[in-house]
């Protein structure tokens, strides 16, 4: 089975609610865009809680997607994930950074009301925020052509140099240059002239989102939307660019500025959102296929010890009963040496189906194999429920299967066991059930035999 993210990865189509879901976003976002930016440099209320949180929210969602990206491109040797992963790495490194570059966000104000960071100078935090820009803004598009042609002839190429190298080379430059800015508070080139960008700092934003709408391009290009995993680039990218162009002409604490960091959020927590979303189906997904039979849709054998065990113990709490019945078809082998193996499977189909509609909606159904089937009836208040339905169970069955021109009649024969204290465990239960099936086999089938625990001796 392919991992998770792959499967994410893979080629695949939106459906037409899907693919009308991204025209619907795509057009409210480019309103909300167009609505914002006359009006980015309005001044609102100062709130240096606002970036701390903001950073280091992202720093745990860029922390994580980047560890989940990185177990991936172990488990697939795809190295579109590590590259991925390393961009998600430096955001981290950088967003942790710029918590103690920021002024007002860890100390209080210097005594003459002055913002103070706990290292950098005045220009680190805008250094920092808008190298985090530039990382994203290239490293999802680059990961995006990794990713195609990793996956362009169906083959997973290996990753030469392994996991670790590719982490080192992706995040360590960038935890260098943010260290030096850091600890060197004139090492930050000069991008802040309050109360906005310095002329080099408004190029360099400027640089941004023709960056941004360049990696735009390159994404679309090289994936075309052909996944569920492009798909999603593709949304970061766009997120991203709307921040960029909300970046130009903002001033600190502005509603451009603000709306900024908003939707710098909303990118960087989408992939992991994707991801967890994703990994929650397929999980489900892996343990239906594990516990289901794959013919009736009926559960197999895999739980049934622990399920059983389970009710065991309930009933006895409850102080009822619990009854185990073991079917089996009487001439299904003559089914399929006559009508072959495709009228059998339509008769084990229909047998299921019947055996749906005979138990309740708390009671175990399962497929043990073959032409095997096991009830387990919950909760009974006396040993004739069990009895009744053996024989609603045996006389359901004996009507003929009807498929095209063929009528298959297959009786079945039914052993009951009933909990007591003489079958403690999950086996013994089914043991006697067995060997009651058995004993309704032997009078000929086409019924149900309850199994009578032996009387202990005195």
């Amino acid at each position: 089975m392919q991992s998770p993210l792959y499967q994410l990865h893979r080629p695949s189509s939106p459906a037409r609610r899907e693919a009308l879901s991204w025209i619907v976003a795509a057009l409210l976002y480019a309103a909300a865009i167009a609505w914002l930016l006359p009006h980015v440099a309005d001044p609102l209320r100062d709130v240096p809680a606002v970036p701390l949180a903001h950073a280091l929210s992202l720093a745990v969602v860029t922390s994580l997607t980047a560890v989940v990206l990185w177990l991936e491109a172990r488990r697939t040797q795809v190295r579109g994930y590590l590259v991925l992963g390393g961009t998600f790495s430096s955001i981290a490194v950088l967003l942790l950074a710029f918590t103690l570059a920021f002024p007002g966000a860890l100390l209080p104000d210097a005594p003459d009301g002055t913002p103070r960071s706990v290292l950098g100078g005045p220009n680190t935090p805008v250094a920092l925020f808008l190298l985090w820009h530039v990382v994203i803004t290239v490293g999802i598009p680059a990961s995006a052509v990794v990713l195609s042609r990793d996956d362009a002839n169906g083959r997973v190429p290996a990753l030469r140099h392994g996991i670790v190298p590719g982490v080192v080379w992706g995040t360590v430059p960038v935890l260098l240059l943010s260290t030096w800015w850091l600890l060197v508070p004139d090492a930050a080139p000069a991008l802040f002239q309050p109360p906005g960008l310095s002329p080099l700092g408004t190029s360099v934003t400027e640089a941004t989102v023709l960056l941004a709408i360049a990696g735009l391009i390159v994404a679309v290009v090289a994936t075309r939307a052909s996944s569920v995993l492009s798909r999603w680039l593709l949304a970061i990218c766009v997120l991203n660019l709307g921040d960029a162009l909300l970046n130009l002409g903002a001033l600190r604490y502005s509603l451009g500025w603000y709306a900024a960091r908003a939707l710098g959020f909303l990118a960087l927590s989408a992939l992991l959102i994707v991801l967890v979303v994703q990994l929650a189906r397929i999980d489900r997904r892996t343990d239906r296929a594990a516990t289901t039979d794959a013919l009736t849709g009926l559960r197999n054998r895999i739980t049934l010890d622990e399920d059983l065990a389970r009710e065991m113990a309930r009933a006895e709490r409850e102080t009822r009963r619990l009854a185990v019945l073991v079917i089996d078809l009487d001439r299904f082998k003559q089914i399929n040496d006559r009508y072959g193996h495709a009228m059998g499977d339509v008769v084990l189909r229909e047998v299921a189906a019947r055996l749906r509609a005979e138990v309740r909606a708390g009671d175990l159904l399962v497929r043990l194999g073959g032409d095997e089937f096991i009830v387990v009836l919950v909760g009974l208040d006396d040993d004739d429920q069990a009895a009744a339905a053996a024989g609603r169970i045996v006389a359901e069955l004996r009507r003929p299967v009807t498929h095209r021109e063929h009528h298959v009649v297959s009786p079945v024969s039914v052993g009951v066991a009933l909990s007591h204290p003489t079958a403690p465990t999950p086996s013994d239960l089914m043991l006697q059930a067995d060997a009651a099936m058995f004993a309704a086999k032997q009078v000929g089938g086409d019924c149900y035999v309850v199994h009578v625990p032996a009387t202990p001796r005195p």
